[in-house]
């Protein structure tokens, strides 16, 4: 399930940098509670799910700068 995240949500590193650590952390937890909680029984589910936070972080800034 992951890997369909990440193959949606691609982000490229250099953009990795660009957000503090809490926003990332809040938008995940955010996402799990939407998605399912059962989620957080994964181990490293924060960091399969990082790459595809940080893209979907990017698409609401750029919304929002529209």
């Amino acid at each position: 399930m992951f890997k369909l995240f990440q193959k949606i949500f691609y982000v490229s590193p250099a953009s990795e940098k660009q957000y503090p650590d809490w926003l990332i952390e809040k938008a995940t937890e955010r996402a799990v509670d939407g998605l399912g909680s059962r989620l957080r029984l994964l181990s490293g589910y924060k960091n399969n799910l990082r790459l595809s936070i940080i893209c979907a972080i990017d698409h609401v800034v750029n919304l929002d700068a529209e």
